[in-house]
């Protein structure tokens, strides 16, 4: 005996079909990434961020939220027009820029450290993924991130040119020859161009020296002196001013824009917090040198910063 379900078709054959058909849809819903265009993102990403409010002393999340969507959104125009112009929104990359916002900004936040916010692995370094560049291996690139392959860096062609490529870095000893795309000379060492001979990794600079063409160590920084040129002089500690985080102590390390310019150990935020101001109404929207500066602060870090 045949059914109304359709020719050739039995009672049971169509519940089977029926079942089958809800799994599927049920499986499909649950197989879509989450934030599928920059809007949704940045609502994401503003609300996830604004969990602050009240620890700042906002009266409503509400106004949080929209700065934050209004600097998400400038962010994501910047990676499109800046650098390479090849970086795109990447929907896969988005969910882990979300729940790292939310890991650090939720459960009452009251400070974010400085290895949380810049380098990589960071705050900064996985939003910034969020919108990936297309350049391929040697492609010319203005940031890490226009790189297509992750584990590429972005470096001169050679030691001291102003062009940049995409390579994959490679870690060079002291006294090493260092000419190739990707050479990094280890620690408190530099890569030193020569005209007679190959490029090799020479010692950085240390205090008092001259750091006019040559880097300082890495506990120095590179301090213009008036007349004399620039010199090797020692980080500054917390609270002293700075220009970038190179300027500071590893203490505090952080060159905070909020507060003024000042080294800091990282994101503070209370009731009348400087750091408070990038997520209040009208706060800070930009932070100075471009979407892919290593000074700039969480108002950019969903496309930029280094």
């Amino acid at each position: 005996m045949r059914t109304g379900s359709g020719p050739g078709m039995s009672a049971s054959s169509f519940c089977v079909a029926l079942a089958a058909a809800w799994v599927a849809a049920g499986c499909s819903a649950k197989s879509s990434a989450p934030f599928p265009d920059v809007t949704s993102f940045c609502t994401a990403k503003a609300q996830a961020e604004c969990q602050i409010a009240s620890t700042c002393g906002f009266t409503s999340a509400t106004d949080c939220e929209t700065q934050r969507e209004s600097v998400c959104n400038a962010d994501a125009n910047d990676a499109a027009s800046t650098g390479s112009r090849t970086r795109k929104y990447t929907q896969a990359n988005a969910a882990a820029c979300i729940d790292r916002v939310n890991g650090l900004f939720g459960n009452n936040a009251s400070m974010i450290a400085f290895k949380d916010l810049v380098g990589p692995g960071s705050l900064i370094d996985v939003c910034k993924h969020v919108f990936s560049g297309s350049a391929a291996f040697n492609e010319p690139c203005q940031s890490p991130y226009d790189c297509a392959d992750g584990n590429d860096a972005c470096v001169p062609v050679s030691p001291g040119s102003p062009a940049l490529v995409c390579a994959p870095p490679t870690k060079v000893a002291i006294g090493a020859l260092c000419q190739n795309a990707g050479s990094v000379c280890d620690t408190d060492t530099y890569c030193a161009p020569s005209t007679t001979v190959a490029a090799t990794c020479m010692k950085s600079m240390q205090e008092g020296q001259s750091c006019a063409t040559v880097p300082c160590v890495s506990a120095q920084r590179c301090e213009a002196t008036g007349a004399t040129g620039h010199t090797c002089e020692p980080r500054v500690a917390e609270n002293q001013p700075c220009t970038t985080n190179d300027d500071c102590l590893s203490a505090a390390p952080y060159c905070d824009l909020y507060a003024g310019n000042v080294c800091r150990p990282g994101l503070s935020f209370g009731f009348g917090s400087a750091d408070c101001s990038g997520f209040a109404p009208g706060g800070a929207v930009t932070t100075g040198t471009g979407p892919d500066a290593s000074t700039t602060a969480i108002a950019t870090d969903a496309a930029a910063t280094d």
